[in-house]
């Protein structure tokens, strides 16, 4: 939408100059609040007292307080997370058979779960911003943010009514976002053989490298399995190896497959996989959930790749390629000021991680520091 059609219109010169401050108070209340200052910021900035980077904090700690926060944290992770795609994407949770063969109540049961599904992640930043935890504990969180519907799809008892709280999560799910439900199954699409697809996803939204465009003559791993018998009966590693076979492929797929493996134990709907054991008494397949990052660090599991996330500092750069604080913070600037980022915005955001790294990666810290930039307080 054009600035002009939400009377957002700031006065450009020919070089970067400070905003005034009402300019500075609508930028600012457009980032956190999603609309248009409150009285307080409104004098603030009409008085100038808003370009005190002393004040212009406080605001921000004032504005994150207020519930009306609640709107940034909602529309900046259902985009970075792609939660849209829950409602969007035909995702059956086989609710029909076990709602007494009503169909009417199926539907609005998986409503509901869809909804629920897509809220867990923004509550659950929305809890880390409010406490100013670590962002770090966005991958590897111990708690899970559910109401009553959420808590029987993952098996939590003692859970009553339809607000949202903060849970001890089960084992299964003490890795914040890459465990939540929402997040796998946005991820993988309403599709049963997601592994690729989540591999993109992986690379695109928790890497932030843009996975390439694929052929429009290649079938998706699905519609191979199900057209061909002989390839169903294949491992699915090996289903994977021959879906990617053709050399125009082989580049980007090279990036994608390992990475789409460490979700390997959850199914399309992000509910764990139980495996039967193949004798009675005997031990319990274990999944292959193997893999490694672009740059060829491996993993074992999930967890050793959220922990590859978290490895290293700003400043240590090859193995800080894909740490995950980093990208936090390029994707929260960029959202903050409202444009792409570019190659000329590489040395704010090394200074923006550093600032991070010293304050121990807090939310707080981190959008008070893009808050007090240059480039959020000049236009």
């Amino acid at each position: 939408m054009s600035p002009h059609a939400l009377y957002l219109v700031e006065h450009k010169a020919a070089t970067p100059a400070p905003l005034s401050g009402l300019e500075l108070a609508n930028r600012l209340s457009f980032f956190l609040w999603g609309g248009r200052p409150d009285g307080e910021l409104s004098a603030l900035g009409v008085s100038g007292k808003l370009q005190d980077p002393a004040v212009l904090a406080a605001q921000v700690e004032r504005m994150i307080d207020d519930p009306r926060s609640g709107v940034f944290a909602a529309d900046f992770v259902t985009r970075l997370l792609l939660l849209d795609r829950l409602a969007q994407d035909p995702i059956d949770f086989g609710l029909v058979q076990r709602t007494f063969g009503s169909a009417k109540a199926a539907e609005v049961r998986e409503q509901r779960l869809e909804h629920d599904l897509a809220v867990e992640p923004v509550r659950y930043f929305e809890h880390l911003l409010r406490n100013n935890r670590p962002v770090q504990e966005l991958i590897a969180g111990d708690s899970l943010t559910v109401n009553d519907r959420l808590a029987r799809f993952y098996g939590i008892d003692g859970v009553e009514g339809e607000a949202f709280r903060v849970v001890a999560a089960p084992a299964e799910r003490r890795l914040g976002w890459l465990t939540m439900a929402g997040v796998v199954a946005a991820a993988s699409r309403g599709t049963t053989e997601p592994t690729i697809l989540r591999g993109v996803y992986l690379l695109d939204r928790f890497l932030g490298e843009h996975p390439g465009t694929p052929p429009g003559n290649v079938e998706p791993l699905e519609a191979q399995s199900k057209a061909n018998k002989a390839i169903k009966a294949l491992p699915l590693r090996a289903r994977v190896a021959m879906h990617t076979e053709v050399a125009t492929c082989a580049l980007c797929h090279r990036k994608i497959d390992p990475l789409g493996f460490a979700w390997g134990d959850f199914d399309h709907l992000g509910q764990k996989v139980v495996h039967k054991v193949d004798k009675p008494g005997g031990p319990a397949p274990v999944v292959d959930c193997s893999g490694k990052l672009p740059d060829g660090r491996s993993f074992s599991d999930l967890g050793g790749f959220a922990a590859l996330l978290q490895a290293g500092s700003a400043a240590d750069g090859a193995a800080a390629r894909y740490q995950f604080g980093e990208l936090l913070i390029r994707r929260l600037t960029a959202y903050a000021l409202s444009r792409p980022l570019n190659l000329a915005d590489d040395e704010l955001i090394r200074g923006l991680a550093q600032r991070a790294e010293r304050d121990g990666w807090r939310l707080r810290e981190i959008i008070k520091s893009i808050v007090g930039t240059d480039s959020f307080t000049r236009g």
